[in-house]
């Protein structure tokens, strides 16, 4: 498995096949184009999602190497059903930073 994470570099290379892993896809822009480009520069064998599900199927019509997908783990997220009497209750909604305007416009909705 290829580590981009300076810690886990090794100095000699790993003998057998080159799995990218790949985490959070949905930051920045065109992370799939990116991802081709970067596979055309520094081939793998295969590539492994392990955040992004549903972008498998774009992913491999984008790249001529097995793409394969974890099952999804905490990013299942549960569904919103509403409760009557309603209950006030905090909420984690983790970042509200510019890649998740939609959270933002929640939060200061749940203020108002």
């Amino acid at each position: 498995m290829h580590y981009t994470d300076p810690f886990l570099l090794r100095a000699q290379p790993l003998c057998g096949p080159r799995l990218l892993g790949c985490g959070v896809l949905h930051h920045g822009e065109r992370p799939l184009e990116v991802l081709k480009a970067y596979q055309e520069v520094e081939p793998h064998d295969a590539v492994l999602l392990s955040f992004n599900p549903a972008l498998l199927p774009a992913m491999r019509q984008r790249l001529q190497v097995p793409v394969l997908v974890l099952p999804p783990n905490f990013s299942r997220y549960p569904a919103a059903l509403r409760v009557d009497p309603p209950r006030l209750e905090l909420l984690h909604v983790t970042s509200l930073g510019a890649h998740h305007p939609c959270r933002r416009v929640l939060v200061l909705a749940l203020q108002a």
